[in-house]
């Protein structure tokens, strides 16, 4: 049987999905998992597979559950699989198909392998009531029984059912047109640990021996365990993992100390790295199984928007996977925060794109935000649009964003409500249809950077973090998920990276790197960073580089990284902040600190420098909140607390000479394979400077998403 064979090829500065060698752009349609709209054959999803078909799209995804196809005598039964590719091609014969594969084993293996499955330190585990017709994972959040990411047997059999699965769907004329698969499982089949929002995984007895294994690879014997622990009682042999005392207690504020939690520590990174060898075992096992080439994905890689469960149920092994060559694509929904799915937000994923570039990998967003056809949409009734006019604006914004990144989308139709149809209206159909459109016609060009901010980020800082958000309420909220919708809304154009990545990428462009929340800096982290510090470029520091070297908290290790002198301190919260930028740009901000009280335990740090220059203070004691010390290769710029407000972030980077499309920011510009994307809330005269001196001036409507000719400022739609 001859059919279809896929790639992620590096064409044009940017990872490009390549059907028989072809370049295609990633423009994707995909049904959702609940029932009335799962299954490809039915009325209403075939209607909205063949609406999409209709203008232009030829990539489709769909979902196959284990617990389907599965038997209890342990055969594998391709059927339904066949049947529901087979819905599609029926309305597309051309179509390229996507395969969301469910690699969680069905109820009667977890029921007979309950000592492979994850235990709870809050709690044993609960009845689970699957009678009725739900979808096969609908409990994950809940203390139900569910394979430990640590289990070998179900590494093994699942394994072997993938390559079974694989070898007899090939060989069919639906599998001829199958040109990814994109594995899933864990919580939202998204790879979060089970039950990770308000519970405790793992103390199973495939984790207990995970993790002894683990520590054995990296201590080497049980004298390096006692040194590193600091407990000469220790043996690798009587190692547990933590309880929910030991990870929700830390010693000093937000962060663990190395010298008494190194335990914590340890297992947390263990549980990471299990989580990603789990993933990556699979994606190998449909690498070498299936006959042609063929893409495989994952959802991995979110930063934004964990619930402050990070630590927990986060994806902290992000270098393993985007290293590793079994996974060509990563994935991610665009962030559910109000500030990034409202009007005049900035559309990001929980993702970052721009890493998944650097290492040769495309990202796929996710698009599952509701249209004003869908009301009654329970816990999402603020980012609900109003009407027809807004679901186009929101629409063009969510498509447009990472195709600015070189990267592509699909349409996840969970409406209305939980079946399909959020996108069936004519009107929004054909404003789908032109976007692909000017998307496809684009699509050729290379991808490099236009940007001269370069905004820094570390994942596996969380396992040195308290693990929840009442005990950290800085590093998610304010450092990640706030800072980076300022500096998107500054008007300048922004990279992102993970630290390890510094050596990766070419600095030359970037006038102004953030670190945000880079507290744990190793030896080698300030190795990477000494090669940032030259050509006059500024580094602005969020809330306690460094303070963290790996093996001790110390404020000195701050004052090392930025050559700024600052003292621990208390400050008032809310942070009431007067910030004299220049002469021209004084402003007064109020940044929030969530259940942190009335003054802060966190700790904070505060400059203590007479030769650094304030820029900013805490309005009610005077504190020196954020400074600028210049040297004579680069500038440093201490900051308290991040910077969240995307005004003063503008007037800082013009300052520092970055470019800015927005004289003062607030609205979204994105500049990127070719296309300049601007979205806003506000009505109005605006006015965006594109990087070659020209400029474009038009009237906004109140709600608007427009797109332009990076170049000549051509208006495209």
């Amino acid at each position: 049987m001859t059919g279809i064979s896929t790639a992620v090829e590096f064409i044009n500065a940017k990872p490009v999905f390549c059907v028989d060698g072809v370049p295609t752009n990633p423009l994707i349609y995909s049904l959702t998992q609940m029932p009335g709209g799962r299954w490809s054959w039915e009325e209403l999803p075939q209607f909205c597979i063949q609406q999409f078909a209709s203008i232009g799209f030829k990539l489709f995804q769909v979902h196959i559950y284990f617990h389907h196809i599965w038997n209890q005598d342990g055969s594998i039964s391709i059927d339904l699989a066949q049947r529901q590719l087979r819905g599609v091609l029926d309305v597309c014969p051309d179509a390229v198909l996507f395969i969301r594969l469910h690699v969680t084993p069905p109820y009667w293996w977890i029921l007979q392998n309950m000592q492979e499955c994850t235990q709870y330190a809050d709690g044993p585990l609960e009845v689970e009531d699957v009678s009725g017709l739900e979808v096969f994972g609908s409990h994950d959040l809940e203390r139900v029984p569910r394979p430990s990411m640590a289990s070998l047997k179900w590494r093994q059999e699942s394994g072997q059912k993938i390559r079974e699965f694989c070898g007899l769907l090939s060989a069919t004329d639906e599998g001829s047109r199958v040109g990814a698969i994109h594995v899933a499982s864990g919580v939202f089949h998204e790879w979060h640990y089970w039950g990770f929002i308000q519970h405790e995984p793992d103390i199973s007895q495939p984790m207990t021996s995970a993790f002894r294994d683990w520590l054995a690879r990296k201590y080497h014997d049980d004298e390096g365990l006692q040194k590193a622990w600091n407990q000469p009682d220790i043996t690798l042999a009587r190692v547990e993992v933590p309880g929910v005392q030991e990870r929700r207690t830390t010693c000093a504020g937000i962060f663990r100390d190395p010298q008494r939690e190194q335990k914590v520590i340890d297992y947390f990174e263990c549980h990471h790295e299990v989580v990603a060898d789990t993933l990556l075992h699979f994606c190998r096992a449909v690498k070498e199984s299936w006959p042609r080439s063929i893409v495989t994905g994952v959802f991995y890689g979110y930063l934004y928007n964990l619930f402050d469960r990070s630590a927990t149920g986060g994806h902290l092994s992000i270098q393993k996977v985007l290293e590793s060559p079994f996974v060509d694509y990563m994935s991610a929904p665009q962030s559910y925060l109000k500030a990034h799915r409202r009007m005049g937000g900035t559309g990001q994923s929980r993702g970052l794109a721009d890493a998944a570039r650097l290492h040769g990998k495309l990202f796929l967003d996710e698009m599952d935000q509701a249209t004003h056809a869908d009301k009654m949409r329970e816990g999402y009734t603020d980012q609900v649009t109003e009407n027809l006019h807004d679901d186009i604006v929101i629409v063009r914004r969510n498509m447009v964003m990472p195709f600015t990144r070189g990267m592509g989308m699909w349409f996840y139709d969970f409406g209305p409500t939980n079946v399909c149809g959020w996108w069936s209206d004519p009107a929004l159909l054909d404003e789908i249809r032109k976007s692909k459109e000017v998307l496809d016609r684009y699509y050729p060009q290379p991808c490099h950077s236009r940007s001269d901010v370069l905004f820094v980020v570390d994942a596996m800082v969380f396992a040195r973090l308290a693990s929840d958000g009442k005990s950290d309420p800085i590093t998610e909220s304010l450092c990640l998920n706030s800072a980076s919708t300022a500096v998107y809304l500054s008007g300048a154009g922004v990279d992102f990276a993970y630290l390890f990545d510094l050596d990766r990428i070419n600095l030359d462009a970037y006038r102004v790197v953030i670190f945000a929340n880079c507290f744990c800096l190793t030896d080698r982290d300030r190795k990477l960073i000494n090669k940032v510090r030259s050509k006059q470029r500024h580094l602005i520091w969020y809330y306690a580089p460094g303070f963290n070297n790996g093996s001790t908290l110390d404020v000195r290790h701050i004052i090392d990284v930025c050559q700024i002198s600052v003292k621990a301190a208390e400050i008032a919260l809310p942070a009431d902040q007067i910030f004299n930028i220049d002469e021209a740009h004084v402003y007064r901000t109020t940044t929030d600190v969530p259940t942190a009280g009335e003054k802060s335990a966190l700790p904070c740090f505060v400059v203590d420098d007479p030769q650094a220059i304030a820029v900013a203070w805490e309005s009610r004691d005077r504190a020196v909140t954020v400074a600028r010390k210049d040297g004579s290769e680069w500038v440093s710029w201490f900051c308290t607390l991040p910077l969240t407000d995307p005004k003063v972030l503008n007037a800082i980077l013009r300052y520092c000479g970055v470019h800015t499309y927005q004289s003062e920011g607030g609205d979204l510009v994105q500049d990127g394979n070719g296309i300049l994307l601007f979205h806003s809330a506000t009505p109005g005269e605006k006015k965006l400077s594109l990087r070659n001196g020209k400029t474009i001036e038009f009237v906004a409507p109140k709600h608007c998403t427009a797109l332009f000719d990076s170049t000549t400022g051509t208006r495209l739609l």
